[in-house]
């Protein structure tokens, strides 16, 4: 963690995504990763950053019952009837 935010410490790009457009924090919402993704939201990443599926971290956190993070997301304001290119809201995704 602490070479982490040592790198965002000198301007990392919080809302870099690759080619299926995960961010850092839908990897670290679907990973459990709950201090990364306090540390992305404090930086200023998007809460609702969208992948090329339309699904943002909070289905991906709710699909893998990953609840501290999953609280960290709503604390965010994260849109919670948001839905994904099949029509699936956040909690129809929800394990």
């Amino acid at each position: 963690m602490e070479v982490f935010r040592e790198v965002l410490k000198y301007g990392a790009e919080v809302e870099s995504a690759d080619k299926d457009a995960w961010t850092p924090l839908e990897l670290a919402a679907l990973n459990g990763q709950e201090e990364v993704v306090r540390e992305l939201l404090k930086h200023g990443t998007e809460v609702e950053s969208a992948d090329k599926d339309a699904w943002i971290p909070l289905e991906s956190a709710g699909l893998n019952s990953h609840v501290e993070v999953v609280r960290e997301l709503l604390k965010y304001g994260t849109e919670v009837e948001s839905a994904d290119k099949d029509a699936w809201t956040p909690l129809e995704s929800a394990d």
